[in-house]
């Protein structure tokens, strides 16, 4: 019922030979995604987003090349600066009149060729494009990963940006059955246990609320199950574990509530005792001390990819990478997480922030690349409840289950907590919400933490 399909991740160390094989296997993904974007654009003659038909004449398949993706696109009084990187530099255009096409020359590196003194058209419509998505603040194209298609020009060299295009074609695996008899997940994340501010009474309450539903097959957590230790400044002080084990041990006891029947899906996160490369996976003593109590508890990576009920395509990640995402971007906001997980279906890429947190390590195949097909993406690390259907692709952000922190306070961050997401794998569209804030009291809370703690 639970397959992972990526499998645990394994990490290419000193091979230079695999690790240059790894970008390369990212680059040819992209570009034979943008591919497919690109004809669809120049299919489109005076209705579409290509009006100029000069470039369509000429344009065949060996023509269509990726040279590389926009990261960061300024506007500063009269000019327009343009970041671009490709996988074996980075190189600045500079175009002073952002309103008509310049051509500039610079030499560019991809993976199989040197194009020696190419001149970069920009193309009148890209302008235009840049303009429609101007906000208030600096950054137009929110610093993001903006692949580009370019045509080649076999005679003159010329490359020329047609259109700025997302590599998306994520689609759902399956059609909903809402006929069919029930099978709910619990969609979980930031737990958070060892902390003082950790609801452990919510918590409480909400698996027994878990238990008493016997259609509930799948209880998923993405990150974060404890608070960890050195996270975050002066984070000793909001700790009532100081310790990964006792956290582990707990977190562990307290799974062990759910009917033995329930299975417990659960990645790391950033605040959890693994790597801060990811992708991520739990050593063996973590998961000894998790699973100690609940035998149906199944470990995965974070990010990962599953399959349940043979066929619900389930992409599961922690979001640690959604800071750097929404401060980049000008129409993104904490408040309303859901919206950035948008963008990272549209880029394909969970990361897509370039040499941001978090690192990204050289594996066997890569684990930040969106797959063909998604029903489900699931994250947390925001704390904050938000939803939407992209296509019919459920996009999820869970709400935590630890209050607001004295160094949260301080960021004016404002979480949402002691509530789950409750999804029917027949039918997407079924989604409840488990609300178990009214055994919520600031005074019940540390009491009984601290009682139960002096068992640990």
């Amino acid at each position: 019922m639970i397959k992972d399909l990526w499998g645990i991740p394994k990490y290419i160390v000193d091979n230079l030979s695999e690790k240059i094989l790894f970008f390369k296997r990212k680059f040819e993904f992209y570009e034979k995604t943008i591919r497919k974007n690109v004809y669809k654009y120049l299919s489109k003659t005076n209705d579409g987003l290509t009006k100029d038909t000069t470039y369509q004449t000429s344009i065949k398949p060996g023509n269509i090349i990726i040279t590389g993706l926009i990261n960061q696109v300024l506007d500063k009084e009269n000019y327009r600066l343009i970041e671009i990187h490709t996988l074996s530099e980075r190189f600045v255009l500079r175009v002073n009149d952002p309103t008509k096409i310049k051509d500039l020359q610079y030499n560019i590196t991809d993976y199989e060729r040197l194009i020696p003194g190419v001149i970069l058209g920009f193309h009148l419509n890209v302008i235009e494009k840049i303009k429609e998505q101007q906000k208030e603040k600096a950054i137009t194209l929110n610093a993001l990963e903006h692949y580009l298609a370019t045509v080649l020009n076999q005679d003159s060299y010329k490359l020329s940006f047609i259109n700025l295009v997302y590599p998306e074609a994520v689609t759902r695996n399956y059609e909903d059955s809402p006929d069919m008899l029930p099978v709910k997940a619990v969609l979980l994340a930031d737990i958070h246990v060892g902390s003082k501010t950790f609801i452990r009474p919510n918590f409480e309450t909400l698996l027994t609320k878990i238990n008493k539903d016997l259609k509930v097959k799948y209880v998923i957590i993405a990150g974060d199950s404890i608070d960890g230790l050195g996270v975050y400044p002066a984070q000793k002080h909001d700790l009532l574990l100081l310790d990964y084990i006792k956290q582990y041990r707990l977190l562990g006891e307290l799974l062990g509530i759910l009917r033995k029947d329930i299975w417990v899906i659960i990645s790391p996160g950033n605040h959890d005792y693994v790597s801060k490369v990811e992708p991520q996976i739990f050593s063996k003593e973590a998961q000894q001390l998790i699973g100690a109590h609940h035998e149906n508890t199944v470990f995965v990576s974070n990010p990962c990819y599953l399959e349940l009920e043979g066929k619900v395509k389930y992409l599961l990640s922690h979001g640690t990478s959604l800071n750097s995402l929404i401060e980049k971007v000008a129409d993104l906001s904490y408040s309303t997480p859901a919206t950035a997980l948008k963008q990272i279906i549209h880029l394909r890429n969970i990361c897509p922030i370039v040499g941001a947190i978090p690192i990204q390590g050289t594996t066997d195949q890569n684990y930040h690349v969106v797959p063909d097909k998604v029903d489900i993406f699931h994250t947390g690390h925001l704390h904050r409840k938000d939803h939407v259907y992209l296509r019919d692709i459920l996009l999820v952000s869970s709400s935590a289950w630890q209050h607001v922190t004295p160094y949260q306070q301080m960021l004016n961050f404002k979480p949402t907590f002691a509530d789950a997401y409750v999804v029917n794998l027949n039918n997407l569209k079924e989604l409840d919400i488990l609300d178990c804030q009214d055994s919520y009291t600031d005074d019940y809370r540390y009491e009984i933490a601290e009682l139960k703690d002096a068992e640990v």
